[in-house]
């Protein structure tokens, strides 16, 4: 009985091995034939039996159907609606068919003989490989910010009639990109992903009114006068004025001129000017905006600050001594300085008839005395250029440019402490350089004169009896 049963089971066991060679016989041929390993599928698609372009279109709704799959942002009551593939997202099919294609073909004899059979038994599922794109999440995400951002406002200062008043600072919220970024990636992957809740983070400002309860003191204040019958070039000075009223600069913090006023375009409103080019006074948008600037360096200079940029003209100009002029060029030269005092200033700027006034703000403890002092104030004359001019006669000149001296001089500042020790510093040697006076010399030769007769010959009106018995003619006239 014992022999009969062993019988029976050897001859199942050989019945299955034979099977078993035959199927993954099949499928050694199929593999021959370059088709993927029959039982194999990927992301639930049968794609054994296939070849790769059969496999591609077996699997094209999937992959559409995920790549296009909805992702949505929420924000209390608010939604964003985008696709996966709007983030970036890519399913790498063809990877995913690589992969199926390697099944029983890779490693030893018996672990490709392994695969097939487990490939058979429905044991070799492939998931499709997904690529994900950060940048373009964050870039969204960031797009999503300028709708969400409520940014934080400062505590600031308002002048007053008796003097400042202080404004309270806002607290603000910003979105947490990096945050809600990483959300997303783990969100995406589940087919079954609710709307992701954007991360918000607390925008807390940079100055609170705790911080300017002790501004009230004005540190410096610096007057220039202007033509107010010169309309466009006092348009420009009001703008530009306007703009950096009402500024406030932290301790350490460094107030920039052209970032705070901007670009001068006619678009925001500028007005073309007399502006100073190369030693040459010509029409330019925004003539008339380096005397706030001009101004205002002349207020932080005496207040104490540190200058940090700041560029003489090339000619001198009728509202500062010389020396004591900033110019700046949108994109170009700028005029900078730090607040070294150890509170917050803040700045005021007022048009008034043909006055603008600049004045910095700050706490008591930071006034300082100081004065400015200007030496050199040497004249280097200007020279004079002849060219010479074939449409003038010899000898004439005429003026085709007047010309002026150049000057050198250096500005000192001199700060004296509260035990009378005085600290002078230089601040700038500046070089204005002359302007040749331009002058035409004529070199066309004067047209030669007629000559006078010495003796000359009586006409016969001057003779009466040569005269014919006619009528006298005319003079010709």
């Amino acid at each position: 009985m014992l022999r009969s049963n062993l019988g029976r089971v050897g001859l199942g066991f050989a019945v299955l091995l034979s099977l078993g060679v035959v199927t993954v016989g099949a499928t050694t041929s199929m593999l021959g034939d370059g088709r993927i390993c029959r039982g194999v599928s990927i992301a639930g698609v049968e794609v054994g039996g296939a070849t790769r372009e059969e496999a591609v279109r077996r699997l094209r709704n999937v992959v559409e159907e995920r790549e296009s799959r909805p992702v949505t942002f929420a924000l209390e009551s608010r939604v964003w609606r985008t696709t996966f593939r709007d983030l970036g997202g890519r399913i790498e099919v063809y990877r995913a068919i690589d992969e199926a294609m390697n099944v029983g073909r890779e490693g030893s004899f018996l672990k490709q003989w392994n695969d097939r059979l487990a490939a058979l038994r429905g044991q070799r599922p492939l998931a499709l490989p997904v690529r994900y794109a950060p940048a373009k999440i964050q870039g969204y995400l960031e797009s999503v910010a300028k709708e969400v951002d409520r940014p934080a406002v400062r505590a600031g200062l308002k002048e007053t009639a008796g003097g400042l008043a202080v404004v309270p600072e806002q607290a603000g919220l910003k979105l947490d990109v990096r945050a809600t970024a990483e959300a997303t990636l783990k969100a995406i992957e589940s087919p079954s992903a609710q709307a992701i809740p954007l991360k918000m983070a607390a925008d807390l400002p940079a100055l609170t009114a705790s911080d300017l309860s002790g501004i009230d003191t004005v540190l410096a204040s610096y007057t220039t006068s202007f033509r107010r019958h010169e309309r466009a070039r006092t348009h420009n000075l009001t703008l530009a004025a306007r703009e950096i009223d009402g500024s406030l600069l932290a301790p350490g913090e460094v107030f920039s001129y052209n970032e705070t006023v901007g670009p001068r375009l006619k678009s925001l409103g500028y007005r073309d000017a007399i502006i100073f080019v190369d030693g040459e006074q010509t029409p330019g948008t925004g003539g008339g905006i380096c005397q706030v600037s001009s101004t205002l360096y002349n207020a932080a200079l005496l207040s104490g600050m540190k200058i940090v940029a700041r560029s003489h003209h090339s000619l001198p100009v009728r509202y500062t001594p010389k020396g004591r002029d900033a110019t700046v060029a949108y994109g170009g030269l700028d005029f900078k300085f730090e607040n070294t005092a150890a509170h917050p200033a803040y700045l005021s700027s007022k048009v008034n008839g043909g006055q603008l006034t600049v004045k910095i703000w700050g706490h008591a403890s930071d006034r300082r005395e100081v004065e400015i002092l200007t030496t050199g104030g040497r004249s280097v004359p200007g020279s004079v250029v002849t060219r010479p001019d074939p449409n003038l006669l010899e000898g004439k000149r005429v003026v085709e440019r007047s010309g002026h001296s150049g000057y050198r001089v250096t500005t000192i500042r001199v700060t004296r402490s509260a035990d009378g020790a005085a600290r002078r510093e230089v601040v700038s040697s500046d070089y204005y350089r002359p302007q040749a006076t331009v002058v035409r010399v004529g070199t066309r030769p004067a047209p030669p004169q007629p000559e006078e007769n010495a003796e000359s010959t009586p006409s016969p009106a001057e003779n009466p009896a040569e005269m014919p018995d006619s009528e006298p003619i005319s003079p010709e006239n």
